[in-house]
C-alpha cells in the first residue's frame, strides 16, 4: 500500500514514541496486538516499521531530524550519511553557478535535503515512493526541495547552479554492481549531460572505484569520502574551475573533516621497503587515504617505509601519533605457522586477541577457533598475518 494512503501526521506521533523503547524488537508481537486497538492493521503495521526504521535512521542522521522523518527501508540503506550529505553539499555550493541544484537519482533525499540547506533543490527520481518521503521529508524539515517523477536523461530540466548524480548501483535483482559504466544510468550518459549543461558536477560513485581509471575522464577530478576505518564512496567531479585533483576526505573521530589534494595524474611513487623487526612501531592508514593514493606521503610525514611492496602497512623506527592512522608497537616477528602463532600466544597467556591480515588467505574467524587463547585471561595483543617478500610472516603487536 502506498504511504501516501495513510494519516502521516496522525501516526508519526505514535511511531516517535514507540521508537524510544529499546525492548520494541523483542515486543513486537504484543505492540502490534495494542496499536490494533486504535488503528486498522496496516496502519498499525506502518507505525511499527516506522519505529523501526527510526531506531536505525539514527545511524545515518542526527535525533532531531529523525523524530520529524519517514523513511522506506531500501531507501534508507542506500542513503547518504548525514555527515557525508553536508561535506558535499558544501563543496558543492562553493563551487556552483546562480540557480537551484539539480540531484538527479535523488532516493529517499538525503543530500536533497543537505543540499537545500544552501538553495533551492530541483530533485528527480523514478521511484514514487521514495518522492513521497523527500516531500514529507522536506516540508517536515522546512526546506525547499521540489520533486519530479520523471527520467532525468529526457526531461526538460530547468537551469541550475550545479548538479548532483547518484546513479542506481542495486540492479532489479538486488544485485549491487560496482563498474560505473553498468549503474543506472551508467557514468557515461550522466556525463554527456552534465557536458550538455557545462554545469558544476558531483557524481557518486562506488568507493571500489578505481584510482587509476581517473585518466579516462579528462579534466575530471576525483574525491574518496571516508570515516574512520571505511572508505564510504568516490566521488567524480566535473566542469570545476580548478585544476584536476585527488582528494581525500576523512571525517575524523573528533568530528572534524582532514581534507587534502594532489594533482588528479600525481605520480604514485614507489614507497621504500625496509625492515621489519620487533620494538619498531607499525601505522595502519585510514583506508580513504590508501585510495586516494596517500601512501607515499604519509610515508614520508611518518618517517617510515613498508616490508613487502604489496601490503600497505607502515614501518618506522619512532612513533608519530596521528589522527590518520592507527598505531602499534610490535613486539614479535616470526615465520607464520598456526602451530607456531598457538604456542607463542599460550606462552604469553594471551585471552584477548585482534587478528588483522593482509596478503594471506588466513581466514581470521577459522585462525580464532584453532588458537586456543587462555581462558579468562585478560592479557590481550594484537597479530598480524602477513607475507614478506613470500614467507608466511606473523608479527605479535600492543595497540597505541
Amino acid at each position: 500500500m502506498s504511504i501516501d494512503a495513510f494519516d502521516l501526521q496522525k501516526c508519526q506521533k505514535v511511531w516517535n514514541r514507540l521508537a524510544e523503547d529499546p525492548n520494541l524488537e523483542e515486543n513486537l508481537l504484543a505492540v502490534l496486538k495494542k496499536l490494533r486497538k486504535d488503528h486498522e492493521l496496516s496502519e498499525a503495521s506502518l507505525i511499527v516499521a516506522q519505529a523501526l526504521l527510526h531506531k536505525k535512521a539514527l545511524r545515518k542522521f542526527p535525533p532531531e531530524m529523525v523524530s520529524k522523518m519517514l523513511f522506506l527501508e531500501e531507501a534508507l540503506e542506500q542513503a547518504t550519511a548525514w555527515p557525508l550529505a553536508q561535506h558535499r553539499a558544501q563543496m558543492l555550493n562553493e563551487c556552483a553557478k546562480e540557480g537551484p541544484f539539480l540531484d538527479l537519482g535523488c532516493g529517499l533525499g538525503s543530500d536533497s535535503l543537505a543540499l537545500a540547506h544552501y538553495r533551492e533543490v530541483m530533485a528527480y527520481d523514478l521511484d514514487k515512493q521514495r518522492l513521497n518521503c523527500l516531500v514529507f521529508n522536506s516540508q517536515a524539515l522546512n526546506l525547499p526541495v521540489s520533486c519530479f517523477n520523471d527520467d532525468y536523461l529526457k526531461a526538460e530540466l530547468p537551469q541550475a547552479g550545479a548538479i548532483f548524480a547518484d546513479p542506481a548501483r542495486r540492479v532489479k535483482s538486488g544485485k549491487r554492481v560496482l563498474a560505473a559504466e553498468e549503474a543506472i544510468p551508467p557514468l557515461s550518459e550522466i556525463m554527456k549531460l552534465s557536458g550538455r549543461l557545462q554545469l558544476p558536477t558531483a557524481v557518486k560513485l562506488a568507493p571500489s572505484f578505481d584510482k587509476s581509471q581517473l585518466k579516462l575522464y579528462p579534466g575530471a577530478s576525483l574525491e574518496f569520502v571516508g570515516t574512520h576505518k571505511e572508505c564510504r564512496e568516490a566521488v567524480l567531479w566535473l566542469n570545476l574551475p580548478t585544476p584536476a585533483f585527488c582528494q581525500a576526505s576523512l571525517l575524523q573521530k573528533d568530528g572534524t573533516w582532514f581534507m587534502e589534494r594532489l594533482p588528479a595524474q600525481a605520480e604514485n611513487d614507489q614507497v621504500e621497503t625496509g625492515p621489519l623487526k620487533s620494538d619498531s612501531y607499525l601505522y595502519e592508514l585510514e583506508p580513504v587515504l590508501l585510495r586516494a593514493g596517500f601512501l607515499k606521503i604519509m610515508a614520508c610525514k611518518l618517517k617510515a617505509h613498508l616490508f613487502d611492496p604489496q601490503v600497505s602497512w607502515l614501518i618506522s623506527e619512532s612513533f608519530e601519533p596521528t589522527p590518520l592512522a592507527e598505531a602499534f608497537k610490535i613486539t614479535e616477528v616470526g615465520h607464520f605457522t598456526v602451530k607456531k602463532l598457538q604456542k607463542r600466544l599460550q606462552e604469553l597467556e594471551i585471552g584477548i586477541l585482534e587478528i588483522k591480515k593482509r596478503n594471506s588467505a588466513v581466514e581470521p574467524d577459522i585462525l580464532r577457533r584453532k588458537l586456543h587463547l587462555t581462558e579468562g585471561s585478560s592479557k590481550s595483543a594484537t597479530v598480524f598475518i602477513t607475507r614478506q617478500m613470500g614467507k608466511p610472516t606473523f608479527m605479535l603487536a600492543e595497540r597505541l
